[in-house]
């Protein structure tokens, strides 16, 4: 699944139960081109989350534009940017010879989740109340040693940041994603 960008969103806070045809049925709605949900390769699991791909742009607007449940279970819709847009905001699709050590002067946070789609995701949608999602940003291939308190030691040069890493509940892992919700932009 290796596709323009501007046609591919982020959907995070899926249910365990959904699968690629699940959300591929949901998102129909929207003239998806593909969808999938990301597994844990350990477990066969859900990671609780996916990606959609569209025919257009537009067709990403539409679907950005509203909020969603997907199986019974509100989720959260970003739109993804490239590599290159990535590392123009200042974010590498590469981690660094320490990429494992987040105590490394200048280290940063590895912003492209795995599985070849590459990027980051940001969103400012409707949240449930009428608020905003603003600044929330998605995190991905995190090494497994990176704690919520790293991010946060990595995200407040950016200002006030609430930071969290996704533990799988079950092994109690890291599951090398996570958000940094940053309190002003």
């Amino acid at each position: 699944m290796s596709h323009d960008t501007s046609t591919k969103i982020f959907v995070g806070g899926l249910p365990p139960a959904t699968n690629d045809e699940s959300l591929a049925a949901y998102w129909a709605q929207y003239e998806p081109v593909e969808a999938i949900v990301m597994m844990d390769k350990m477990t066969g699991r859900s990671r609780g989350f996916g990606f959609v791909v569209f025919p257009s742009p537009a067709h990403v607007q539409s679907a950005l534009s509203v909020q969603h449940t997907i199986d019974g279970k509100a989720v959260e819709v970003k739109a993804c940017v490239s590599r290159e847009e990535a590392r123009e905001a200042g974010m590498s699709g590469k981690p660094p010879p320490y990429a494992n050590n987040w105590q490394q002067p200048n280290s940063f946070a590895q912003v492209a989740p795995r599985g070849g789609f590459g990027g980051a995701c940001g969103s400012s949608a409707p949240a449930e109340g009428g608020g905003q999602i603003a600044n929330k940003l998605f995190v991905g291939g995190l090494a497994p040693s990176t704690t919520d308190e790293t991010l946060v030691a990595y995200f407040q040069q950016f200002g006030e940041v609430e930071c969290v890493v996704m533990m799988d509940k079950f092994t109690g892992r890291a599951r090398g994603f996570g958000f940094a919700t940053l309190a002003n932009a």
